[in-house]
């Protein structure tokens, strides 16, 4: 169920609509039932096509106070879900291309962020900051012929991290620019430099190939289509933008369509996850709903996140064993896929501590042990006992301080209790009875002391 463009939409380049301009292997798909979702997606498209002639008569009331109709004019698709995934990915976004562009060519400004070429420690502390960056724009320049009408800015991963070390640099930087992309090479680093500022501003930079010099333009102006839809877990709904408001109904219609068929396939939990699928300005004003599921969010099954147990069990098992000659017999060695050794017994495939002090060794060997296993089962047993003695002293203090309605309910039924005895018959004669409202509290009593522990807790 993929969108088909003709050139005219895509100014003759061979671009592909609804698929991930990242490698999405790792992601997976949905199986969605096909009749379902090609009906859904038709009345999403008419719910789309009357809820965009509501909001231009919308707009139209509110146009005088636009001070910037370009910007309070964007429009966005919001997805509501039934239940939040709790599983961690290995993708955090997952970039999907429109039929229709996103972005004005002529009103648009594009940061490009480029490996650093001089790896070397004197260009770390270079002062001219921009002079890699101007040896990337010539090298592009020759080489794909992008010019300062394509990419308007051009920052090395170094100058970037010299320049914009602060937050404060950093949402500047975001607010600056309207489409950021990034090399291949050094996108991981850079995105996670960029954190929650760029996440805020919805600017993630986008992968540039920048291997491919002959499609570059290609691959820049394939930005003006890209959106990217966050996979991040424990989020109950999300937004995607589709257009703008002064875009023709026809190409707000099919963005919609394009980007509802993606979700659909991407969103944890699929299409039975979805609660509703609504359209609203940026700015504000009304939501109207595209779709509405009502129902049961018992009946979607997510993932459920794998217990420590099972994760230690799952790493020990892809963890490869094998023999070592500098090991005594009996020892093995396993290797586990982060880089980690550990010393194990063949026969029950524990841990051993080797080599230690005990060991022999001798005075012309390049490293000494310094294992001492009496030295570690003592450090462990005096770590156990100031965690038991830290344990008892919360519990203590739990006691202590109770919650106030506890505390509160505790107080009123000891007065409650201490009256009663004061006014009992003895089988000896009567007591005098004193006034209700009066209570003689003993200092040293329980009730004297839970008055003051209801004291500290108001104070």
């Amino acid at each position: 169920m993929k969108h088909l463009l003709t050139g005219e939409d895509l100014f003759d380049q061979d671009l592909e609509v609804n698929v991930s301009s990242d490698d999405g292997k790792d992601i997976p798909i949905n199986r969605n039932d096909e009749a379902e979702v090609s009906a859904i997606l038709t009345q999403v498209e008419q719910k789309a096509r009357e809820a965009v002639n509501v909001l231009i008569k919308v707009s139209e009331k509110n146009g005088k106070k636009m001070l910037f109709p370009e910007v309070d004019k964007l429009l966005h698709v919001q997805f509501v879900y039934k239940k939040p995934s709790t599983i961690h990915t290995r993708h955090r976004v997952k970039r999907f291309v429109l039929p229709h562009p996103l972005y004005e060519k002529g009103n648009t400004t594009i940061c490009l962020i480029m490996r650093d070429l001089d790896q070397s420690a004197k260009a770390k502390f270079d002062p001219d900051v921009d002079k890699q960056s101007r040896i990337w724009a010539e090298r592009l320049e020759l080489e794909s012929g992008v010019t300062k009408e394509h990419v308007q800015k051009i920052l090395t991963k170094r100058q970037l991290e010299r320049e914009y070390h602060s937050y404060y640099d950093r949402r500047q930087l975001a607010s600056a620019y309207d489409i950021f992309l990034v090399d291949i090479v050094v996108e991981k680093s850079v995105i996670r430099f960029c954190g929650k500022e760029f996440h805020k501003a919805k600017k993630t930079p986008l992968r540039l190939p920048v291997n491919r010099p002959r499609s570059l333009i290609k691959e820049i102006e394939k930005a003006y289509y890209t959106v990217t839809f966050p996979l991040f877990p424990f989020r109950t709904r999300t937004s995607l933008r589709i257009g703008n408001l002064n875009n023709p109904i026809d190409h707000i219609v099919e963005n919609v369509r394009a980007a509802v068929e993606n979700v659909f396939q991407y969103c944890p939990g699929g299409l039975c996850n979805i609660h509703s699928v609504s359209l609203q300005m940026v700015t504000g004003g009304p939501s109207l709903p595209l779709y509405v599921d009502a129902g049961s969010r018992n009946a979607v099954n997510l993932p459920v996140p794998m217990k420590k147990k099972d994760l230690i069990a799952k790493r020990d098992k892809e963890a490869v064993a094998d023999e070592l000659s500098t090991l005594p017999e009996g020892l093995e060695v396993l290797v586990y896929r982060d880089g980690e050794v550990k010393v194990v017994d063949s026969d029950t495939k524990k841990p051993v501590l080797y080599p230690t002090v005990n060991d022999e060794w001798e005075a012309g060997d390049d490293l000494k042990p310094l294992i001492n296993p009496d030295k570690l089962r003592k450090s462990l047993e005096k770590l156990n006992k100031l965690r038991e003695k830290r344990k008892k002293a919360r519990e203590a203090k739990k006691r202590l301080l109770l919650p106030p309605k506890d505390g509160v309910s505790k107080i009123k039924g000891l007065m409650k209790k201490k009256n009663n005895k004061r006014n009992e018959v003895d089988r000896s004669g009567s007591r005098k009875q004193k006034p209700k409202n009066q209570v003689v509290i003993n200092k040293k009593s329980k009730l004297c002391r839970n008055a003051k522990v209801e004291k500290k807790i108001k104070q």
